[in-house]
């Protein structure tokens, strides 16, 4: 046991210095250098925030803090699936030459998104502050939700990345269902939306409780008990499926 979590902490300090590595590489010479991320962010919801609280005819002090939280962990999510899909793939090379555990090219890919939301995390902040949305309370009830979050685009990836290396097609399932997720999750849109009896279905989309787990108690103040369950079940099933995902990493070299 000793020596699965020594060369498991091996991995992710490998994973943890390319991730970096990955980051620096894309800004280098940058005058910002990786807080351009930031500025895109904070522009696009600046952008967005301003349009669409005028189309929906809500407040934008109401509206801008409530997407700012809603989309920077969606890119999170987003970003952490699509590229998983492609994990293995690019470091096939690696893995096969040079004997690099597959596994690590999964942690790559999450820990670099990880790294890239602690620089989109402080838009969310500044917008809750600037219009005076949440509370610390809130912000402490929403830890669990946070965490259930974060586990679940994890194992997710960790799903995702060895079923994309062996079925290629599903790369491309996979890209196309992300706008249709986007459409169905209260990212735009408020929950209450889902309250109404023609609007019930949205309510059997797993996403919707990932994100009201920990938005609704950020920006409310209460917990959202059925929405952390569903979440706690959610994570628990996508663990499952990641243990077993992780088993068949060996048949990985075979693959790609």
């Amino acid at each position: 046991m000793t020596f699965t979590w020594a060369e498991q902490s091996r991995r992710m300090a490998l994973a943890s210095h390319l991730s970096w590595s990955d980051i620096r590489l894309r800004y280098t010479r940058a005058v910002l250098g990786p807080w351009w991320i930031t500025l895109n962010v904070l522009l696009m919801v600046g952008g967005i925030g301003f349009v669409y609280s005028r189309l929906f005819g809500v407040p934008i002090t109401q509206f801008l803090p409530f997407f700012a939280v809603g989309i920077v962990m969606w890119t999170f999510f987003v970003s952490t699936v699509s590229e998983a899909a492609y994990a293995l793939i690019g470091g096939a090379s690696y893995v096969k030459d040079r004997g690099v555990p597959p596994e690590v090219f999964i942690w790559q890919t999450v820990i670099r998104n990880l790294m890239i939301l602690g620089h989109t995390v402080p838009v969310a902040i500044v917008a809750l502050l600037v219009f005076r949305q949440g509370s610390v309370a809130g912000a402490a009830m929403a830890i669990p939700g946070l965490i259930l979050f974060v586990l679940s685009t994890a194992f997710l990836a960790m799903i995702v990345a060895p079923a994309c290396a062996r079925w290629r097609d599903l790369i491309r399932i996979i890209e196309s269902s992300m706008f249709l997720l986007f459409v169905i999750s209260p990212v735009l849109w408020d929950l209450s939306i889902a309250k109404s009896d023609n609007a019930q279905f949205l309510r059997l989309n797993p996403m919707l409780h990932l994100l009201e787990a920990w938005r609704h108690p950020l920006m409310k103040g209460e917990m959202d008990w059925t929405a952390l369950g569903v979440s706690a079940a959610v994570t628990a099933l996508l663990g499952l499926g990641a243990l077993y995902s992780r088993s068949r990493l060996k048949y990985a070299a075979f693959w790609i």
